[in-house]
């Protein structure tokens, strides 16, 4: 009965005890693994932020993002494939409602603005060519839309989840790991 007593009061200590409400002068470092509309193959992803001085219920930050993905499609008459690689990079600002919750709880809207890298490889079958056919993802400037939560469940480690929306037609989703210090 006393060991029950003991650990039922440091769970409880546990669970009211005010983890990492995000402070100025935070930094945030984390990996996502993400989910993409346009294919069923995985998106790696590597984030970074730095918290401004607090404003409002929230504050500001300002940081970095990258991502790698692969996809392929086959060409219109089954003669080959097409493998498109992407590489994006860019900076980030998000405005964190820290003041949630005991500051467990963070959600988040933000706007990332970057260059996004494509490079494509063709692979025949039966050695046929790559006549006519018009590739439709190219390189570029693209700008994203996000909105997202961490949820702190110690003092330096997060939990994240990501909503994205951009052009490039990519929409994702994306969960991953955000480490305070």
């Amino acid at each position: 009965m006393k060991y029950l007593f003991i650990l039922t009061s440091v769970l409880l200590l546990n669970l009211t005890q005010n983890y990492s409400q995000l402070k100025e002068g935070n930094h945030l470092l984390g990996a996502t693994l993400g989910f993409s509309s346009k294919s069923s193959n995985i998106i790696l992803g590597a984030n970074y932020e730095y918290e401004l001085p607090q404003s409002g219920i929230g504050l500001f930050c300002l940081g970095a993002v990258t991502r790698y993905w692969t996809y392929s499609e086959d060409i219109m008459d089954n003669s080959g494939k097409l493998k498109y690689t992407n590489f994006t990079i860019g900076g980030q600002t998000n405005y964190n409602f820290n003041q949630i919750a005991g500051g467990r709880f963070v959600p988040f809207v933000g706007l990332v603005l970057g260059y996004n890298n494509v490079s494509s490889k063709y692979t025949a079958y039966n050695n046929a060519a790559l006549i006519g056919y018009e590739q439709t993802y190219k390189s570029g400037l693209f700008v994203w839309g996000q909105a997202g939560m961490r949820y702190f469940f110690a003092p330096k480690a997060a939990g994240v989840m990501r909503l994205g929306l951009g052009n490039f037609d990519l929409s994702t989703v994306e969960i991953g790991f955000d480490y305070k210090f």
